[in-house]
């Protein structure tokens, strides 16, 4: 795969297949060097490896504080037991580790081309400690990645399941008889609307 990034050298041969100009090469050449920056949760997901998405790939990143150096240390050198992060199981433990022991050499390679950023911090963060769990439509956010963007920025966590170590289940439709909604009930976890949100992330 690192082959993508030295395309360049290749720019007058790319001119000549059908379909391709001198500005849709210099265009797809642009995109690939701009790809190059990158943080070690989008580089995680963008490996593709099964059960591993956008939300666990942040949570890999989040521990390894977004260092490449010390993911690949911990987890490339030696099996790292990810269960011992949020969310994590045994199947997605499994999957992770199986990936990373067939494709070490192309996970290095490929590392070797890019520029990882450093993590950005929020000092003061007014969620720190805290975990939401998002259901049911939303009204005042484009989408639930946008929500849970909002949240990690300020300092909270977001989980995909409501479990005694939630803090918050966010749902706008506080009386539905739904799962989460049940649960939530169950553990005592308080139900907030996106309004109280809101308030949390603004306070």
């Amino acid at each position: 795969f690192e082959d993508i990034f030295h395309l360049s050298v290749e720019r007058n041969e790319m001119m000549k297949l059908e379909g391709f100009g001198e500005k849709s090469v210099r265009n797809l050449l642009s995109s690939i060097d701009k790809s190059t920056n990158t943080t070690l949760d989008r580089f995680i997901y963008a490996l593709s490896i099964p059960l591993i998405g956008r939300s666990a790939s942040k949570t890999i990143s989040k521990y390894f504080n977004g260092n490449f150096d010390r993911f690949c240390k911990e987890c490339c050198l030696n099996k790292f037991d990810f269960t011992v992060l949020d969310d994590f199981g045994e199947a997605m433990n499994d999957s992770i580790n199986d990936y990373i022991n067939k494709n070490v050499v192309m996970i290095g390679n490929l590392a070797k081309e890019m520029l990882f950023e450093e993590p950005k911090i929020t000092s003061g963060s007014n969620l720190s400690g805290l975990t939401f769990v998002i259901t049911g439509s939303l009204s005042q956010f484009a989408n639930r990645d946008e929500a849970k963007e909002r949240i990690e920025a300020a300092g909270g966590k977001v989980s995909g399941s409501v479990s005694a170590k939630t803090s918050y289940l966010v749902n706008n439709d506080v009386d539905s008889t739904s799962g989460k909604n049940k649960k939530a009930k169950e553990l005592g976890v308080p139900i907030i609307n996106e309004e109280e949100l809101i308030r949390m992330l603004n306070s």
